[in-house]
């Protein structure tokens, strides 16, 4: 499983991870507490926010369910 690091542009501080795995789904969480905030599925390219899995995009936008989870 490969993992990515999300970090605050101008401190490098990681707000969150998301993490890549072999059946072509990705899934973010915060860095620190490990709450899981959505999940990208390659096969429908669509992005789920967690936990009720309602559709927020066409596309990945996980990296942003990073960023507005940290500005909020």
């Amino acid at each position: 499983m490969e993992t990515e690091y999300i970090r605050d542009y101008t401190t490098q501080k990681i707000l969150g991870v998301i993490r890549y795995s072999s059946n072509g789904k990705q899934t973010a969480s915060d860095y620190v507490s490990g709450k899981v905030l959505g999940q990208y599925d390659e096969t429908t390219n669509k992005t789920y926010e967690y936990p009720s899995m309602r559709i927020i995009a066409n596309g990945n936008v996980l990296s942003r369910l990073i960023y507005e989870y940290h500005n909020n």
